[in-house]
């Protein structure tokens, strides 16, 4: 297993992507943590995932989103696991206001603060305890949705935001010992069990989360890229993965 001595923190692992990133790692041998504001949501996960993988998960009930929260996950890896080979941040929230008008002021701060926020708390967090290690990576999970913001109100907005922190992350990172690359998402991943109610029509239209976090090791292991950007969706997806093995 290529990540049996490794740890991963993952977060937004709760939500579909995170879930699929959890499972792909966890079955490669890694040890991995997660996080999440929602403490009911970590034991749904844990129940998920099943008794085979509970030695190897750290669930963590914080919220990310703040500076504290980000030092108690620090505090847990300092104490508990005593390191940190790669980060996958993958949080943000599905954002259904249509239009910026219609968008209140509290809903603004709350997408921001865990969007664009949370991304940056996390790399300013974790990223001082990867920059020097060899074969660890940091992978910065967007939405193609920001490529060219339209009509998509807020939520475009903060993806084209949360892309931006991407770029000056990367140019930053080529001072780095660690890898740090983004992956661009678009097309829509749903987690395994709501797949299962889908008709063959609407699975064709979405991405199954077990199957997708297949490409967050892939990225993880590929020591030649740095600073990159792979892009993923529908009809491209089990190409980029095997050109990443």
């Amino acid at each position: 297993m290529r990540f049996s001595d490794q740890i991963v923190l993952i977060a937004g692992a709760t939500g579909n992507i995170g879930q699929g990133a959890v499972r792909a790692f966890l079955r490669q041998g890694a040890t991995v943590l997660i996080t999440s504001r929602s403490e009911e949501r970590l034991l749904q996960m844990k129940g998920l995932l099943g008794e085979s993988h509970a030695h190897k998960l750290f669930a963590v009930p914080v919220d990310i989103t703040t500076p504290d929260g980000c030092e108690r996950v620090r505090t847990v890896i300092e104490n508990r696991v005593k390191r940190l080979d790669h980060v996958v941040a993958c949080t943000g929230p599905q954002w259904k206001h249509s239009t910026l008008v219609q968008t209140s002021l509290e809903q603004y701060d709350t997408i921001c603060q865990t969007s664009l926020t949370a991304h940056f708390l996390l790399w300013r967090a974790f990223i001082p305890m990867l920059q020097d290690q060899p074969d660890s990576s940091y992978t910065i999970v967007t939405s193609a949705a920001g490529e060219k913001p339209t009509m998509a109100g807020l939520s475009s907005v903060m993806a084209a935001a949360v892309i931006a922190l991407s770029q000056v992350c990367r140019n930053e990172s080529q001072a780095y010992v660690t890898r740090v690359n983004e992956l661009r998402i678009a097309g829509r991943v749903t987690n395994d069990e709501h797949y299962a109610t889908l008709a063959p029509g609407q699975q064709s239209q979405v991405m199954k989360s077990s199957e997708f976090g297949q490409i967050f090791p892939a990225v993880a292991q590929q020591k030649s890229l740095r600073g990159g950007i792979v892009h993923v969706d529908m009809r491209n997806f089990q190409k980029t993965k095997q050109e990443l093995q």
